[in-house]
């Protein structure tokens, strides 16, 4: 057996990109929280304190080290609270543990910190101490604060009740959790509620786990206090996405969505409700750089990136987010793992990427997930403050380790309460690689399409490229996931040319738009798969009815090519004859043909030595996969040539374990063939099957 050598394609990877999540939560009187500087590298764990122990995990002993935090002015003699928040005693000698936005300092809105402790559960807390800030970082909203004096300035000594530290990353789903705080609603007396871990969120901005998600109910001043682990250990700071203020908004209704699809976010769409509780724990590992900090008396650095001055009154007109794509993971390098059109059932996470301009960190932001149009609330980061910088690529991932439910998964970014990117992706379900070709009869140029699953809340990204404009006489295909989508078609001044729903892409099709509007192209669509079998490289393809005067627009991408020994399928309808023309990197014509009527079973247009005809209705060759694993890369090589080429299949396509894929080929020669998995590990190889009028299938089983 004679040795072969691969050429493998080379893994393209958009820089994309990471999410967050945060929270303005405080209570009373309406004012936003303030505050000072910085993130830092994480240490090592704390060092546990010696002397005192801390409480116990009964719940009357964790609510003793649970304080209310007062903003607060200074008036004559008197204390006028500005809002207020939770903190829990981390050490006996009074330092708090607490969310940054409760003691925002930066806008200059308070001029005193009061500590409120607790003495009787029935009561409220009694205001006894001053604090101030002595570690805080803005980005990750988490902040340690010092009791310092009694009310009237005087020093104070003390040995006060206090939670042990626990280790958030052995927390769990299904974990029970207890909160504990002093909300901002329901009365002033401290409030416990407890509920279960549900999840967990990672972004770019952080190692490891960035929220635990919680079904417990957190409400406005709840905000900074207790979560404990059912032991009594301190595990996360609970964190509510609304400000804690009595007269505030918890936003349980608002317009997020497009939902009457007018490409605007607005008041003349359905409020969707979000809720007040959009619960999140930042985790305590995060927080103990800052409590080391704390305790040694040492400066807190922030990480690069966390805001250091006051947000607001940022200008988004520059402002870009782009190349949305999905990935079930993400690379140690921030990377997507590999973008899918679609990710197979039983799924641990979904992770969206995207290209970012002209942000500025301090900015709010959120990233709302739907699933089958449904917003997901333990998964949803809202009015997050952005740490990434001006310019690069961000992530964010849902996680369940037992599987994420099938469905349609959306997610809907926004920067400063505008809109700004959406897109949807297929977990589970059958939803192999369609092509939808999209036909430009009308008389002006078609500059955005937009098609969209008829699921989602909202139409999705341009499919077209940044630059890319569809001429009149022009078409262009587009792979999608099998669905039913819904379609939108829109001129250079923002006129749309057509708008129809409920398309049926289950198989191929295509949609040619007219004058007066669109319609689905009688008849069908099928496949032109151009063979390339030259020694040179295929840059420019055309593909225009014969009736038509000119070529049209290249039917590649823009950097696309198909180089020799590769493949590429075109969908076209079948209801009228094409002209073809294919052209090398230097617009030299490859070959041409003219009046190629296309039939319903294909056609395949071979570029040889000779320019070889096409085959229409030819043998087909079926890979089924029985494996149980996808199918990565197919290799179809016939056995007279030395190497194998280039895969087959399109650059995110996989074969599903059960699916199968078929590849039409010339008959009358023997083929060699070889599948691979994600990885580039061999699966199967064969070699000098006779390929035949009859076709041929390479069932690939354990």
């Amino acid at each position: 057996m004679r040795t072969r050598r691969c050429t493998l394609p080379t893994a393209i990877v958009l820089p994309l990109a990471a999410l967050l999540i945060a929270g303005l939560a405080c209570v009373p009187i309406p004012a936003p929280p303030t505050a000072t500087p910085s993130p830092t590298d994480i240490p090592a764990s704390p060092p546990t304190p010696s002397g005192p122990l801390p409480v116990s995990g009964r719940i009357a002993d964790l609510a003793s080290a649970t304080v209310q935090i007062l903003a607060m002015v200074r008036s004559g003699g008197d204390f006028d609270p500005v809002w207020s928040g939770s903190g829990t005693i981390i050490s006996p000698e009074g330092l708090i543990l607490t969310n940054a936005h409760v003691v925002d300092e930066r806008y200059g809105e308070y001029t005193d910190l009061g500590i409120a402790v607790l003495e009787t559960s029935d009561q409220p807390p009694d205001l006894a101490y001053l604090a101030e800030i002595t570690a805080v970082d803005y980005g990750l909203d988490l902040a340690v604060i010092r009791i310092v004096s009694d009310l009237d300035g005087n020093p104070v000594s003390l040995e006060m009740p206090f939670v042990a530290v626990g280790n958030s990353d052995e927390v769990e789903i299904g974990d029970p959790l207890r909160i504990l705080g002093y909300p901002g609603i329901g009365g002033e007396t401290i409030t416990f509620t407890e509920g279960a871990v549900s999840g967990f969120i990672s972004d770019r901005s952080v190692e490891g786990r960035a929220w635990i998600k919680t079904d417990a109910a957190i409400a406005g001043g709840n905000s900074g206090g207790l979560g404990a682990n059912e032991t009594g250990e301190l595990i996360g700071v609970p964190t509510l996405a609304s400000s804690g203020a009595e007269d505030a908004d918890i936003v349980d209704c608002r317009p997020v969505v497009d939902t009457n699809r007018d490409g605007r976010v607005d008041d003349n769409d359905t409020c969707v409700s979000i809720g007040g509780f959009i619960n999140g724990l930042r985790p305590i590992n995060l927080a103990l750089p800052l409590i080391e900090a704390a305790r040694s008396g040492a400066v807190y650095q922030a990480a690069a990136g966390s805001p250091a001055g006051p947000a607001g009154g940022f200008d988004t007109s520059d402002t870009l987010l782009s190349s949305l794509v999905f990935s079930d993971g993400v690379t140690d390098h921030n990377q997507p793992t590999r973008v899918l059109p679609a990710l197979p059932g039983g799924a641990s996470d979904v992770c969206a990427f995207w290209d970012f301009e002209e942000m500025a960190d301090g900015m709010t932001w959120s990233g709302y997930w739907y699933v089958n149009g449904q917003m997901d609330e333990d998964g949803s980061i809202v009015n997050d403050t952005w740490v990434g910088g001006t310019t690069g690529s961000w992530w964010v991932c849902i996680h369940n380790a037992l599987g994420l439910p099938d469905g349609l998964y959306e997610i809907m970014l926004e920067v400063e309460g505008e809109t700004m990117a959406t897109d949807a992706v297929f977990v589970g379900g059958n939803h192999p690689l369609v092509d939808f070709t999209l036909v430009n009869q009308a008389d002006q140029t078609v500059w955005f399409v937009q098609l969209s699953p008829s699921d989602a809340r909202n139409w999705g990204q341009d499919e077209l490229g940044p630059t890319e404009t569809m001429p009149p006489g022009a078409s262009r295909t587009f792979e999608v996931p099998a669905g039913t989508y819904d379609l939108r078609v829109i001129d250079s001044n923002i006129d749309i040319l057509t708008e129809d729903y409920g398309l049926d892409l289950s198989v191929s099709a295509s949609y040619t738009l007219t004058p007066g509007g669109g319609q689905p192209s009688p008849g069908g669509a099928t496949t032109v798969t151009l063979i390339n079998q030259l020694s040179l490289p295929v840059c420019f393809v055309f593909m225009s009815s014969s009736t038509n005067t000119s070529w049209g627009s290249d039917w590649l991408d823009a950097s696309e090519v198909i180089q020799p020994g590769a493949s590429r399928g075109f969908a076209v309808p079948t209801t009228e004859p094409y002209d073809l023309q294919a052209r090398d990197c230097n617009q030299n014509i490859i070959d041409e043909r003219y009046d190629v009527h296309i039939p319903a079973s294909g056609y395949t247009w071979m570029l040889s030595g000779t320019s070889g005809q096409g085959y229409t209705g030819g043998p087909t060759v079926r890979i089924a996969n029985q494996l149980s694993e996808q199918i990565c890369y197919v290799f179809i090589s016939p056995s007279t040539q030395q190497t194998w080429g280039a895969d087959w299949l399109e650059p995110n396509e996989v074969i599903w374990p059960t699916g199968y894929r078929d590849f039409p080929v010339p008959p009358g020669q023997a083929y060699d063939f070889r599948a691979e998995d994600c990885n580039h590990s061999e699966l199967s190889e064969i070699y000098q099957v006779p390929v035949t009028g009859e076709g041929y299938t390479w069932t690939l089983s354990p």
